[in-house]
């Protein structure tokens, strides 16, 4: 197993301890809400065995996440993070909340909140922030979705042929999906 199948992976289980954790939930009612056994679960759980995509399909609904998200750590997502390095990056740059906006074209209330950690950006204001801050981001959040559709495609039973023309296709054409 690569050491990036292993990290998300990884991440998966850890999203699913925690939300077991936080509902205060037993492995029998994950499992009854996925369609899998209480014991399959908790194999997944301690990596034991990789779960189906049917399974996450189930489970990110159960959860009511994005599927994507099930792969992204916890504090990638978290908006105190990102305001943080916002934050930062405004005093290395030593510009104004008023310059930022004015670059960026979001309205100074809407980008003090953000900083503030008191909303979340749409993901149009997290790309433009990101670009206009020249941050780096941790997660490349189109290469994670891509990485998804070729594993439902290949769960398909599609050819490894017409997988790859797909992704050629859905790579061009980027700038439309992301």
């Amino acid at each position: 197993m690569s050491n990036e199948i292993y990290q998300k992976f990884k991440v998966l289980t850890q999203k699913i301890a925690e939300f077991k954790e936080k509902n205060n939930l037993t492995y029998q009612k994950i499992g009854d809400a996925t369609g899998v056994n209480k014991s399959h679960v908790y194999r997944i759980v301690n990596m034991d065995t990789f779960p189906s995509l049917k399974f996450v399909i189930r489970l990110t609904k159960y959860m009511k996440l994005p599927l994507f998200s099930l792969f992204i750590p916890s504090e990638e997502m978290n908006r105190q993070e990102f305001a943080n390095k916002i934050n930062k990056r405004l005093k290395e740059l030593d510009w104004t909340h008023e310059e930022f906006s004015k670059i960026t074209a979001i309205p100074l209330l809407r980008l003090m909140n953000i900083m503030q950690s008191n909303s979340s950006p749409s993901i149009e204001e997290r790309k433009t922030i990101i670009k206009v801050l020249d941050l780096k981001e941790e997660t490349d959040y189109l290469e994670i979705k891509l990485n998804l559709l070729k594993t439902i495609l290949s769960d398909l039973g599609l050819k490894d042929e017409q997988i790859n023309n797909i992704m050629q296709y859905v790579k061009e054409n980027k700038e439309n999906i992301d």
